[in-house]
């Protein structure tokens, strides 16, 4: 049963996404795929996180699938931990030409386009299933096509995760709990103001610096997926790890628009179906693996905290919800996925 919902829901955001991408396939005017003769791609695509990561999962399903699908004429490179740059470097390499694919979490791109910072709203998604909903609709794909103007194409939305909150001072069950603690954040007003409201201390730093920032105790602690809690042995030196899930962070699968472009039509329709699928993939595999990290860091005596309160945390954020959705001009878009949470 499940694998044919799988196959539907597949079906249902391959038409969406394609058909939505193809109306910004010549942004940059270089002409339709239809009428360029087909050349061969070596794509770099590069990451931040572990090679033992899910966007390390999905960026080789993602080279699988499209080195099939385009018979070897479009193959992948791909480039973990940093190694072609951290986030911002990645998609400014886009930009150009330094780079030509990466997968980042959405609010990275916040600099580029603003507005996409209500997908990293505390709170806004009530459920996987319910951001599914959001980011694979009509909302999600307007979102993606304003990176058309920037020289990027967004192909799809992947999966960062639900973002929880670990630390090696004190366990955390409620928003009052984390008074005074000094949290490592994205370089981000929006993470700073949401920890602030809490009455933490958010820090901004460097992903890369992270672990050795905790190891030394220049941080207390820090919020990220369980995905990236595990992949990055977060636990070893974060014995408290908090289930407050304070944000869906969606992530994005992005390509150079103008390496895109140069593709022929074939080429440029397998390389979006590829990021759908391999999209689905990816978010499969976190929902499949969590529970299983969990465990794992539970044996290796991490202590965590499944039942927060989360009503203290959502009371604790709500002013910040109501500040950005208004600076951001999202307001309308905030409403309409909260309504749609009401289904889930």
């Amino acid at each position: 049963m499940r694998k044919l919902f799988t196959a539907i829901l597949l079906l249902a955001i391959s038409i969406n996404l394609v058909s939505c991408s193809n109306g910004s396939k010549t942004a940059s005017g270089s002409g339709s795929g239809t009428d360029r003769q087909e050349q061969s791609f070596s794509l770099k695509l590069g990451h931040s996180t572990s090679n033992t990561g899910i966007f390390q999962a999905g960026a080789e399903e993602f080279k699988r699938i499209v080195e099939e699908k385009t018979n070897g004429t479009v193959t992948v490179e791909i480039y973990p931990n940093s190694t072609l740059g951290a986030d911002v470097e990645l998609i400014q390499g886009l930009q150009l030409g330094n780079v030509d694919m990466c997968v980042t979490d959405t609010n990275n791109i916040a600099s580029f386009i603003p507005e996409i910072q209500v997908f990293n709203l505390p709170y806004i998604f009530s459920s996987s299933k319910h951001a599914y909903e959001i980011l694979d609709g009509q909302v999600g794909c307007d979102m993606l096509a304003k990176l058309d103007s920037v020289g990027i194409k967004g192909l799809a939305m992947w999966e960062n995760g639900f973002r929880n909150l670990t630390n090696s001072k004190r366990p955390v069950s409620s928003a009052s709990d984390v008074e005074g603690l000094k949290i490592r954040v994205m370089d981000s007003p929006l993470y700073i103001d949401m920890w602030a409201a809490m009455g933490a201390d958010p820090t901004p730093m460097a992903w890369s610096e992270v672990f050795t920032a905790l190891q030394q105790g220049t941080i207390d602690g820090q919020e990220n997926p369980i995905a990236q809690i595990y992949a990055n042995s977060v636990y070893e030196v974060n014995k408290y790890i908090t289930l407050d899930r304070h944000v869906y962070a969606p992530a994005v699968l992005l390509v150079s628009l103008d390496v895109f472009n140069q593709m022929s039509e074939n080429q440029q329709t397998a390389v979006l179906e590829a990021a759908v699928e391999a999209g689905i993939y990816e978010r499969e595999y976190n929902a499949e693996m969590e529970n299983e990290w969990i465990k794992e860091m539970v044996a290796a005596g991490a202590e965590i905290i499944t039942d927060p309160d989360i009503a203290s945390f959502q009371a604790a954020v709500a002013p910040v919800v109501e500040e950005y959705a208004e600076s951001l001009g999202v307001s309308e878009i905030v409403s309409q996925i909260q309504e749609a949470g009401n289904n889930f």
